[in-house]
C-alpha cells in the first residue's frame, strides 16, 4: 500500500489519472489530528479555490505518546458517512465525496472554501460566537433526528469496533485505569454507551470544534466521519460542551475573560439542541451526559489524546480534574445541572499568576 505523503502523492495523483500529467499543483500538509495523513492538492497558477481537493489516508498507529491501535477500514465508514450526510444534512454541511481509492485506503474530498475558519483555531483566539454554538446545536439535532431509530442505519454503523477501539478504550476506560477510585461511575457511563438499547441514532463521535469549520454567517461545514456509529446521541453532545469548556477554562485562566460569553456559547448549544432533537433523544443527552461530560474532561487530561494546549499549565489541569472528579464522585445528576457545576467552577477560577 502507498504511503501517502508530501514527496509521493503527486507521482501517485499524476499515475493514476486524477491530475494532468505535466499542470502545476501545490500540496499542503493539514493537521490530520493524531489519526490521518491529510493533505490539500491545489492547482498552483490558480487563483481560486474550487478546484482544490483534500485527500485523507487513515494511520494505522495514532501519533500518541501512548500507543494506539486502530483498523484503517475506518476510512470506509468515513467515507460512507460523507455520502450520507452530504444528501441528509442542509447544503455545504458536509465535503463531497469525490471518490476512493480501495488498494490504498486513500479518501479524495472538497476542500473547503478560503473563506472558512476553523472553529477551534476561532475559540483559542478567545472568538467565541453564539450564532456558531446555536448552529451546532441544530445540525446536531437534525443528524441524531433525521436518523433515529432507522435499522438501515443501525445495521451499516452499529459494529461498536472503531467506536470502541477510537472512544472508549483510549478515552474512557484509559481513565478508569489511571483513576481507579472512579472506576465504577466511568464504566457505568461505558455500558450505557455501548448497551443496545440506548443506542438510538447516529452519532459523529467527534463532534468537536477541531472537525468544523465556520463558513458565512457561522453556518457549519463537518468534516472527519470516521468515527460515526449507530450509538447513544449523549455522547456527541457532551463532546461540543466538553471542548467549550476546555477553552473556556483556559482563557479564564491565562488572561481573566469573562465568562458570559462562554457561558452564553455552553447555553445556546445545548438549549437549540433540546428543543429541535425528538424528546426521546434529549432524555438520553441529559440523563447520560452529565457523568459523560465530566469523564470526558478527564479523558482530554488523563487519557491516550489529550488536548495540547492544556499541557503547559499544570495548575489548570489539576483545577479542571478536581471538578471533573467531583462530578464523577457523586450520584449521577441530569446534564443542565452538571454544566451549571462546571460553570460555577470556571466564574470562581482566578488567573494563573
Amino acid at each position: 500500500m502507498l504511503e501517502l505523503s508530501p514527496i509521493s502523492v503527486l507521482p501517485y495523483l499524476r499515475h493514476a489519472g486524477r491530475i494532468p500529467p505535466h499542470a502545476d499543483f501545490t500540496v499542503t500538509a493539514l493537521s490530520g489530528g493524531v489519526a490521518n495523513v491529510v493533505l490539500k492538492i491545489s492547482p498552483t497558477h490558480t487563483p481560486s479555490t474550487t478546484d482544490a481537493f483534500v485527500l485523507k489516508q487513515p494511520l494505522p498507529r495514532f501519533k500518541t505518546a501512548a500507543e494506539w491501535l486502530v483498523d484503517i477500514d475506518r476510512v470506509k465508514v468515513e467515507r460512507d458517512c460523507a455520502l450520507l450526510l452530504h444528501d441528509l444534512l442542509p447544503p455545504a454541511s458536509a465535503p463531497d465525496v469525490l471518490w476512493f481509492d480501495d488498494a490504498n485506503y486513500i479518501l479524495a474530498l472538497s476542500a473547503a472554501p478560503g473563506s472558512a475558519r476553523l472553529w477551534k483555531s476561532e475559540l483559542l483566539s478567545n472568538l467565541t460566537s453564539e450564532t456558531a454554538a446555536l448552529n451546532a446545536g441544530t445540525l446536531l439535532a437534525i443528524l441524531h433526528g433525521s436518523t433515529h431509530n432507522d435499522p438501515a442505519l443501525r445495521a451499516r454503523y452499529g459494529e461498536p469496533a472503531f467506536f470502541v477501539q477510537q472512544r472508549i478504550d483510549p478515552y474512557l476506560r484509559t481513565i478508569a485505569a489511571r483513576h481507579p477510585d472512579l472506576a465504577a461511575p466511568i464504566n457505568a457511563v461505558i455500558d450505557t454507551l455501548l448497551r443496545d438499547d440506548q443506542r438510538t441514532c447516529l452519532i459523529h463521535g467527534d463532534f468537536s470544534p477541531k472537525n468544523i469549520f465556520l463558513l458565512e454567517s457561522d453556518q457549519l461545514l463537518l468534516l472527519d466521519f470516521e468515527v460515526a456509529f449507530f450509538g447513544n446521541p449523549a455522547f456527541d453532545v457532551a463532546t461540543v460542551l466538553n471542548h467549550l469548556l476546555l477553552k473556556a477554562f483556559l482563557h479564564r485562566s491565562l488572561s481573566n475573560a469573562p465568562t458570559e460569553p462562554w457561558k452564553s456559547m455552553l447555553e445556546a448549544f445545548w438549549q437549540t439542541y433540546r428543543h429541535t432533537a425528538p424528546p426521546e433523544l434529549v432524555r438520553q443527552s441529559s440523563a447520560t451526559g452529565g457523568h459523560l461530560l465530566a469523564a470526558l474532561l478527564l479523558a482530554r487530561l488523563d487519557g491516550k489524546s489529550p488536548v495540547e494546549y492544556l499541557l503547559p499549565h499544570g495548575q489548570l489541569q489539576s483545577t479542571i480534574r478536581f471538578a471533573a472528579r467531583d462530578v464523577l464522585s457523586q450520584p449521577p445528576r441530569d446534564l443542565s445541572h452538571t454544566l451549571a457545576v462546571l460553570m460555577s467552577t470556571l466564574a470562581a477560577l482566578s488567573p494563573q499568576s
